[in-house]
């Protein structure tokens, strides 16, 4: 077993509730039933505060009294940073009129006009052909000239001209695919995504049965939150063209985002087996394997990823998460030694480096500590808020109590105080120090400091009554205990122990 692992594996103290319980029927007994001088029973309650004292003062200075890290509990796969969705193409390719088919027909009269323009279309000069149609615009056009126009109103850029010659087309004629299918290609290109969805929808429900549409209807399906329409819609375009990537990664994110994990899994296992070193393809194993709480698989999935080549910030940030829950710190470190982008991120290592005080990984956390980016030489003129420095540096002063080495801890404390005053947690363990070295006053004075931080309050007055009673001043004492009451209702366990400080009151009076 190593030092590390010995450290973790402590003897578990009595809880203040049972050594309250222990003093109240120690007290009872020692008055009622021997029937003992009161002074007698007092230095019965005396020997048992001694112990309850000690279980204030016995959280070591190295752990944390605050909300515990949840560096590795709150893991979720949409931190998985996976390729953003492409917007589909919506391109339109210029497309005359012809005698038979769905599209309206030209008159006699309009023919000759868009013959003389052909050499134009055919040469994609739409803004001469614009030209040459509005010189030639009959007085009552047919819906086929609207459509023709309005094609050639899209090549050159006027949407919302193309889009009223769309319009009239279509009313009069009559609803046709080619027709819907173009007015909501603008209504793309405009980001108008709800009118859109709706003419595809309407396109599609006349038969328009082309992949390009299903694939549309699908991204703008899961734009609009219907991750469940999204998978129906990108599942018909993928049947219809299984080799387009972007009906796959649609499909892949609709499973993504519909919660069918096992389905996700093994359309992905079976994508991998024609295209294994595909990154974005293990991402998305990563991400329905995390979902089924598959943290092992998961952080397996990632690691190739990354070892492929993926280098986004918030998966290396997960695979660390992941390596530490997996109790895989030496690759956890090794991802931050090897990526500048996660040790220059305070942000991201305070959690972790306060997660292994917590699990008593002094080693570990030495380790990061040693990192160029968290040097001691580099903290003061760093690029970190005052905050964030005091943090750092309260961190360190842990790593040195851990080590025995005090006077450079309280050290560190007080610089983490200069840098944040309201850093209730170096207050707390300063003044804890202090009390250990029994410079009572001193460490009064300190906690009277974090009394006024609320997120430390309890704590500190927890501390001054026990230094209170060190000091013999049990009226204190009592007044302290009765403040943490207040502030925090259920602990119960307190009662006994000002019940013991007011006989020792009563019996100094």
């Amino acid at each position: 077993m190593t030092t590390e692992q010995k450290a973790v594996k402590k003897r578990t103290a009595p809880s203040p509730q049972l050594i309250s319980m222990r003093v109240l029927m120690l007290t009872n007994k020692s008055i009622n039933q021997l029937r003992l001088p009161l002074k007698s029973a007092v230095v019965c309650s005396c020997v048992c505060l001694m112990s309850w004292c000690s279980v204030i003062s016995a959280d070591p200075i190295t752990s944390f009294s605050g909300p515990k890290s949840t560096f590795i509990n709150l893991i979720s796969a949409e931190e998985i940073g996976t390729a953003t969705l492409k917007i589909p193409s919506t391109s339109v390719n210029f497309l005359l009129p012809e005698t038979t088919g769905e599209l309206p027909q030209l008159n006699t009269e309009e023919r000759g006009i868009i013959q003389n323009l052909r050499p134009l279309f055919t040469a994609a000069k739409f803004s001469q052909a614009l030209k040459g149609l509005e010189e030639s615009w009959p007085e009552k056009p047919s819906p086929a000239l609207h459509y023709i126009k309005a094609q050639v109103l899209t090549q050159i850029g006027k949407l919302k001209r193309a889009e009223r010659h769309f319009t009239l087309s279509l009313q009069g004629h009559g609803d046709y695919i080619q027709g819907i299918r173009l007015l909501s290609a603008l209504a793309f290109k405009q980001q108008q995504w709800q009118k859109a969805q709706q003419l595809l929808s309407k396109a599609i429900t006349l038969g328009d049965q082309s992949p390009e549409s299903f694939g549309q209807l699908g991204y703008l399906n899961l734009k609009l939150n219907s991750a469940i329409s999204a998978l129906n819609s990108y599942q018909r375009a993928y049947s219809l063209e299984p080799n387009n990537p972007g009906w796959q990664t649609g499909l892949l994110s609709s499973l993504s985002r519909s919660g069918a994990n096992d389905l996700l899994n093994g359309f992905v296992d079976e994508l991998l087996s024609h295209s294994p070193d595909n990154e974005e393809l293990w991402l998305y194993k990563a991400k329905a394997n995390l979902n089924k709480s598959s943290k092992l698989t998961s952080l397996s999935a990632l690691e190739m990823a990354i070892r492929l080549g993926n280098k986004k910030i918030e998966n290396l940030q997960l695979c660390v998460r992941l390596n530490a829950h997996e109790g895989n710190l030496e690759r956890a470190i090794e991802l931050i030694e090897k990526h500048p982008a996660l040790a220059s991120n305070f942000v991201f290592l305070q959690p972790l480096m306060t997660w292994m005080t917590q699990k008593n990984r002094w080693v570990k956390l030495e380790q990061v500590l040693s990192l160029p980016e968290l040097k001691a030489t580099q903290v003061k003129n760093s690029k970190l808020s005052n905050t964030q420095k005091s943090s750092l540096v309260t961190l360190r002063a842990l790593l040195a109590s851990h080590k025995k080495q005090t006077s450079h801890a309280k050290n560190l404390l007080q610089q983490a105080v200069n840098f944040n005053p309201s850093n209730g947690e170096a207050l707390l363990k300063l003044a804890r120090l202090y009390i250990e070295n029994r410079q009572l006053q001193k460490a009064d004075l300190i906690l009277a400091r974090a009394q006024r931080l609320n997120d430390v309050a309890p704590q500190a007055l927890q501390q001054r009554a026990q230094v209170a009673y060190k000091q013999k001043r049990y009226g204190r004492a009592i007044n302290y205990l009765k403040q943490v009451l207040q502030k925090q209702p259920h602990r119960r366990e307190l009662i006994g122990n000002i019940q013991i400080l007011e006989r020792l009151q009563r019996s100094e009076a």
